[in-house]
């Protein structure tokens, strides 16, 4: 089956909510706020804001001496659908929990999905660039 944008959204609110728990257990300050939504933002826009996040959280680990995958292997065209993005916020989500275990964050469970309805591509791409915006307020694991 075929996953559409509010799907991908939900899994998107999921790191979000992850990247939270993060900030809040080393004591981060989070002072951003949600960059402009692209209203004409495609699959393949939103697949490049995954993209980016995975850069913060591997940069993240790196901080911690954690291997992390290569992100360079994976490639949007125009033609990515949000399947694609759905998957790739999978990978997403398992990267996480390897900070959340270096935290030693045993109780931090990553939230259930929601149902959202009439999501777009925009909205998954605006909340995934916030998510990565948090990522980077992340100076130390101290």
């Amino acid at each position: 089956t075929a996953f559409n944008p509010s799907a991908v959204f939900a899994q998107a609110m999921r790191i979000h909510e992850d990247i939270n728990m993060l900030l809040k257990a080393l004591e981060v300050k989070d002072d951003t706020i949600p960059p402009l939504k692209k209203a004409d933002a495609t699959p393949a826009d939103s697949f490049e804001a995954v993209l980016q996040l995975l850069k913060e959280i591997k940069r993240v680990q790196n901080l911690a001496n954690i291997e992390s995958i290569d992100i360079y292997v994976f490639k949007s065209n125009k033609n990515t659908s949000p399947t694609e993005v759905f998957g790739l916020t999978g990978i997403v989500l398992v990267e996480l929990q390897t900070l959340k275990a270096y935290l030693d964050l045993k109780h931090a469970f990553t939230p259930l999905a929601n149902f959202y309805y009439d999501k777009t591509p925009g909205d998954v791409q605006q909340l995934l660039n916030w998510s990565a915006k948090k990522m980077q307020l992340i100076q130390s694991l101290n």
